[in-house]
């Protein structure tokens, strides 16, 4: 049985919201009983501690990207496309969602306190072909023996900030994105990534940006590196993710609830494998 009323977040609060130990186990009980049957170690990594229990409904507020210049993203138009491209429609909302890994990852980039992340029953996933989606690449092929790749890292974001494209929101994105691809084609140039982009477009005869931007960078179009075998932005049930091989290592993102548990301030992954079989050992095995 589904239990809808088993915990109110506070007004104006954020989107996570910390729980006792006993409510914790309630709502596991009720709400999280595909992972019981089958545990499967999802992660997360955080610079800040928010809590040993807590809950959390990512679609209560909006999520900006964690922005980083040297690693990173700088803006936010890769969650504006990702959220509203036609070809992207049935993934949960990047915007809305919990970001983590697929297994076990000891790197610190997003911070050291390390949490399990426990999906709700019928949760949807996203997930990259890759352990990180700043590293994932779509390929669009240019003609029959060329190919362009786009990624969506700190370059996207320079590409898009170096013609003034807004990321305030989508409508203004493509605005600014179509007024520049127009202008481009009075007179056509290259050399720039923004304008590639548009000789790219304009040689397949897409007329509208909106519609070249949902058919290259569509999520199949994307790649990993060479050691991922993940094809594709993939949607998946708990499941499908679940039955992933242990040894490989994707982000996913969900907008559906889950609880949190926090595993500690942990650098090496076996001490984060260390408490994985803690916490299997105390709130699993002996219930």
């Amino acid at each position: 049985m589904y239990v809808k009323s088993f915990y109110q977040f506070e007004s104006n609060s954020s989107r996570t919201q910390e729980i006792s130990e006993n409510k914790f186990l309630e709502i596991l009980s009720n709400n999280c009983k595909d992972f019981i049957k089958r545990p499967k170690l999802l992660q997360r990594s955080k610079k800040d501690f928010s809590g040993q229990f807590s809950l959390i409904d990512p679609k209560l507020y909006y999520r900006n990207p964690l922005k980083d210049d040297n690693f990173g993203v700088s803006t936010k138009h890769h969650t504006l496309l990702m959220d509203n491209l036609e070809t992207w429609s049935g993934f949960p909302r990047r915007s809305q969602s919990i970001i983590g890994t697929t297994n076990v990852d000891q790197r610190t980039l997003f911070g050291r306190h390390r949490y399990f992340i426990i999906p709700f029953d019928g949760v949807k996933f996203g997930v990259a072909p890759s352990a990180d989606l700043w590293a994932c690449d779509a390929w669009i092929n240019i003609d029959d023996w060329r190919k362009r790749y786009y990624t969506f890292n700190t370059r996207f974001s320079d590409m898009m900030k170096s013609f003034e494209i807004s990321d305030r929101n989508y409508d203004e994105m493509i605005s600014d994105l179509q007024r520049e691809y127009d202008k481009w084609k009075t007179k056509p140039g290259v050399g720039r990534a923004l304008w590639d982009l548009f000789d790219i477009l304009d040689r397949k005869k897409f007329q509208y940006i909106e519609d070249g931007l949902n058919e290259l960078l569509k999520p199949s179009s994307f790649r990993g590196s060479d050691i991922d075998s993940l094809e594709g932005f993939q949607v998946m049930n708990y499941s499908e993710i679940k039955n992933l091989d242990t040894w490989e290592l994707y982000e996913f993102w969900t907008d559906s609830k889950c609880l949190v548990y926090y595993a500690g301030e942990i650098d090496y992954e076996e001490e984060i494998l260390e408490s994985w079989d803690n916490f299997l050992e105390i709130y699993l095995r002996n219930n």
